[in-house]
């Protein structure tokens, strides 16, 4: 069960920089002057990338561009979230 909790608390953190991201991004397109506010995205992504790095290695592949083996298509390996992949 605290590996299971883990991987969500992971999850929870990579959902939380990206809504950051994502925000930083709207606020970036009508205000590209805003050179704090580039620095800061810039800082999350990097932040994010290494959480999201971290749960492919640790959990599989989030997105199906994740794959990384060359023998089996490994993105149908895990229970899908409605089979309990989520539980």
């Amino acid at each position: 069960m605290g590996n299971n909790n883990s991987k969500h608390e992971l999850m929870r953190t990579i959902m939380e920089y990206d809504f950051a991201i994502y925000d930083l991004a709207l606020y970036l397109d009508t205000h590209p002057e805003d050179g704090e506010s580039l620095s800061t995205f810039l800082k999350l992504k990097d932040i994010c990338k290494k959480h999201y790095d971290e749960y492919v290695r640790m959990y599989g592949p989030i997105r199906f561009t994740d794959v990384n083996c060359d023998n089996y298509w490994t993105w149908v390996s895990d229970p899908w979230p409605w089979e309990g992949g989520c539980a």
